[in-house]
Parts: structure tokens; C-alpha cells; sequence
């Protein structure tokens, strides 16, 4: 619990606030000394310590049906053999309708943010919103073309150099920087993702050449970036005021909306003869198995992706990056159990080399933070959004 101290237990902290409100572990926070707590000190101490818990407990559902959404979308794709796109739209369609009824039947809807406004102050004030919800359909869209190329297990493990296209995305757009030590921890955390690549079976007995693992690579790298923008624009997004009026799960919804309204066209034309083929073919039984394997899957798509945008709305976008490589090389563990991948002694130190990274790039940039002079540049403050 200790870990996710909040930066108002520190007088040095105050400063090092972020521009979206959000908190983050401080490493070496020193006591501050008082002779009496008051009724406010006690208040905010029980508040704080509340987000603590409820940051820990969303963290703990991030990961475990982000499990559940991995296996039953290889189910979907290799048992069923559903196509990648069509198996996106349908994910972003259900995890949407789904969320809104929720959000309908709490009386916590919101319109969309740009309603009744021009087509030029949309694209003016809300360009960070549209592009941070297609680069977010455009990374699940790439995601499972990767999960239809190769097992879950490699998917993920390439799925962890995500930080590392994070920090170039960031360092790109000058909005972000780099410490030599944080770029050997980065290296730590890259050359464990290669060796726990190469160590493990990656791919599926079908599909065993050079070239397809280099187009699942591509495929998952794509994604990656896809990513990586993704974050960088939904920060920018809320940091700005235009964001005030809309929160983490209405965020979510219209993100899988604008997704699902934008890939369905593309989907609907390409595969209308697999989806007539397979209403009239496929038995009573078949589609009941179906329908109850598509709700799973989009039950944990929506606690996963909720659980995601709330993540990133607390935390910074390489501190929730890091986070999701452990994440990812939870899953690995998982679905190589789940789908009986073995995992060699040599991928299995790929691994441990990787969480000592995550840990060491961790570790610094809190470090980083929280040596930050009292009142920093305009440079600094923005960058602070990443």
C-alpha cells in the first residue's frame, strides 16, 4: 500500500502535482514532522489512503480480465475462425452498448462533448478526442490481427516494448525526455522482451516461417504504436478544459463508438458473405455457444478498458506504460498456462530481466519527479502530462 503514496505527504511534492490531478509513488518521500493531526489532516489521510486502495483494487481487475479478454478473443479467432476486423467491430460494439445501458440504468450518460457544435469547432477543440479514440480502435484492430498470426503468449511479449514506442512517441513530439539511466533501464527492459522471445515457442505449428514471424512482429509493432499515440492524445485531451464535462467510463463508451461507427463500414462490405454464411449454417447450439462466448469476451473487454482509461487518467502515460508491460508479462504467464505454451529457462530470465527494468525505469523516473525544482518551466509542466 505503501507504494502509491499520494504527493501531498510531502511538502516537496506540492509542486510536483500533475496538470490532470493525478498522483503518483514517490520513492524517499521524508516525514514531515507535526505535533497534532488535525480534523482536516485525518480526513484527507483516510481520503487518500482510499484512492490508494481503489487505485491497487483497479490495477488487480486490469489484470485479470485483461486474461479473460486475451483467451476468449484467440477462441474466437482461431476456433471460430472469425475475421480480425470483424471480431473488432463486433468487440467494440457490444463492450459499447454494453457500457451505455450501464451508464443509462445509473443515470450517468453524457452526450457526446462536441454535440451541437460546428464541424470546425469539433475538429478545433476536440481533435485530441478523435484521435486518441481511432488510434484506440486502430491499436485493438492490430492487436488481433497479431492474435490471429501467432500464439497469445508472443503477441504479449512483444506487446511489452510498448514503453519503449511510448518514450519515442513522447521524445518525438518534444514533450518528454530521457535520463541516461532510464534509457539502460528501457535497454534492460527491451533486451528481456528479445531474450524471452527467442527462448519461447512463439508461434502456432501452422504457421512456422520466417516470413509470418516477421509479419506478426510488424503487425504487433503497428500496434504499439497505435498505442502509444493513443495515450499521448488522451492525455492531451484531459488536460485540456474541453475535457472537464466527460468522464473516465463516458470516455470509454464514445471511444468504442466512434471505433465501431468508423471499422463497421469497412467490415460490414468486406465480410458480408462470412456473416450470411454463418447465420445459415451454424446450428441452435453453435450460436448459443457463440453468443455466450461473445458476452464474456466483451464483459472483460469493458472492465478491461475501463479499468485501462481509469489507470490512465490517475497516472502518468510512461508510469501507466510501465505498468502495463508487468501487466502484459502477467498475462504471458497466464496464457502460456491457459494454452499449454511451454516457456523455456531461458525465456523465463527474459522475463525476470524485463521486471527488473520495468522496476528500474519505475523507480528512476519517480525519482526524477520527485527532485523537480518547486516551480517548473513550461517545459517541464508539459512534459509532466506524459
Amino acid at each position: 500500500m505503501g507504494m502509491f503514496r499520494s504527493r501531498s505527504d510531502s511538502p516537496q511534492a506540492i509542486a510536483t502535482t500533475e496538470p490532470d490531478g493525478s498522483a503518483w509513488p514517490l520513492v524517499g518521500t521524508p516525514t514531515r514532522e507535526h505535533s497534532s493531526p488535525t480534523i482536516d489532516t485525518i480526513i484527507s489521510s483516510s481520503s487518500d489512503r482510499r484512492e490508494r486502495v481503489l487505485l491497487l483494487f483497479i490495477i488487480a481487475v486490469w489484470y485479470f480480465v485483461g486474461v479473460g479478454a486475451i483467451v476468449t478473443t484467440k477462441i474466437l479467432l482461431t476456433d471460430w475462425h472469425v475475421p480480425p476486423l470483424l471480431l473488432t467491430v463486433q468487440q467494440l460494439t457490444c463492450a459499447s452498448t454494453l457500457l451505455r445501458l450501464i451508464l443509462t440504468m445509473n443515470g450517468s450518460l453524457v452526450p457526446f462533448p462536441f454535440a451541437e457544435k460546428s464541424f470546425n469547432t469539433i475538429w478545433q477543440e476536440y481533435a485530441d478526442f478523435w484521435l486518441a479514440g481511432m488510434f484506440n480502435s486502430l491499436d485493438f484492430l492490430s492487436s488481433n490481427i497479431g492474435f490471429s498470426h501467432a500464439a497469445a503468449s508472443y503477441v504479449e511479449t512483444i506487446k511489452s516494448t510498448d514503453p519503449l514506442f511510448t518514450t519515442a512517441v513522447a521524445l518525438a513530439w518534444k514533450i518528454d525526455y530521457v535520463t541516461s539511466l532510464e534509457a539502460v533501464a528501457l535497454t534492460f527492459l527491451m533486451g528481456g522482451i528479445v531474450l524471452s522471445t527467442w527462448g519461447n515457442q512463439v508461434l502456432e505449428s501452422s504457421l512456422p516461417t520466417q516470413s509470418q514471424l516477421f509479419r506478426g512482429s510488424l503487425i504487433v509493432t503497428i500496434a504499439n504504436l497505435c498505442f502509444a499515440f493513443r495515450c499521448m492524445f488522451q492525455k492531451r485531451y484531459r488536460a485540456s478544459s474541453v475535457a472537464l464535462q466527460i468522464d473516465d467510463a463516458n470516455l470509454l463508451c464514445r471511444f468504442q463508438q466512434l471505433g465501431a461507427a468508423v471499422l463497421s463500414v469497412p467490415a460490414l462490405i468486406g465480410y458480408a458473405p462470412f456473416i450470411g454464411r454463418l447465420l445459415w449454417t451454424a446450428s441452435h447450439i453453435d450460436c448459443l455457444y457463440y453468443i455466450r462466448l461473445s458476452l464474456i469476451n466483451s464483459i472483460c473487454y469493458v472492465s478491461y478498458n475501463w479499468a485501462s482509461t481509469f489507470c490512465l487518467s490517475k497516472l502518468s502515460v510512461l508510469q501507466y506504460s510501465s505498468l502495463g508491460c508487468l501487466r502484459r508479462l502477467f498475462a504471458i504467464a497466464a496464457t502460456c498456462l491457459f494454452f499449454g505454451v511451454p516457456m523455456t529457462w531461458i525465456g523465463a530470465l527474459g522475463l525476470l530481466t524485463s521486471v527488473l527494468g520495468f522496476f528500474a525505469f519505475t523507480y528512476l523516473r519517480n525519482e526524477r519527479r520527485y527532485c523537480a525544482p518547486a516551480e517548473p518551466s513550461p517545459l517541464k509542466q508539459l512534459s509532466s502530462i506524459v
